[in-house]
């Protein structure tokens, strides 16, 4: 079980940045190997959401498989994502995952709309007590999905961000 399935590394919609793209080059031009198994990492391969990764006792043994594809992606590049794709790259291609986004709410999944709401919530509440803080946290967790979105970049701005994307990856030969 995992969090969300998020995207492939062929084509990733928002989420195709400087890092998406670093790890896309580490998976390219380079083999890796775990138990002494070599293989190459296909692009189709999914990203999962690791913000709840649960597995069953009988299968604790791909941890150990996970950690070897971690320290070798870390010898590649020291991407923040290596744990969540190394996971997602040994749970999918050795088990079945199942989504648990239905039972769980994830804050990375939300991030732009807690981001924008805790900053109005700490702003707004600075003075209080632990103890009322706790109660207002909790408060505000029971309303999540009625709360408004912050305003979203005008799209002049998201072409604009892509492009310059586009030109970096160009440039740097990550494409």
């Amino acid at each position: 079980m995992m969090h969300k399935d998020e995207y492939n590394m062929i084509d990733a919609g928002d989420v195709e940045n400087d890092t998406w793209l670093r790890l896309r080059k580490v998976l390219r031009n380079h083999h890796f190997q775990v138990n002494g198994k070599p293989f190459t990492v296909p692009f189709s391969t999914r990203m999962w959401n690791a913000g709840l990764i649960g597995i069953s006792h009988q299968h604790v043994p791909l941890v150990d498989d996970t950690i070897q594809l971690i320290d070798e992606l870390y010898s590649k590049d020291e991407l923040l994502l290596m744990e969540q794709f190394s996971f997602s790259y040994m749970l999918q291609n050795n088990l079945e995952i199942i989504a648990a986004e239905e039972y769980v709410e994830h804050y990375w999944y939300n991030k732009s709309l807690m981001d924008h709401h805790l900053n109005l919530f700490f702003k707004q509440n600075e003075n209080d007590s632990i103890p009322v803080l706790a109660q207002k946290a909790s408060e505000l967790t029971q309303r999540i999905h009625k709360l408004d979105p912050p305003k979203e970049k005008p799209i002049s701005d998201k072409i604009v961000d892509r492009l310059k994307l586009v030109v970096k990856a160009a440039v740097k030969g990550h494409l």
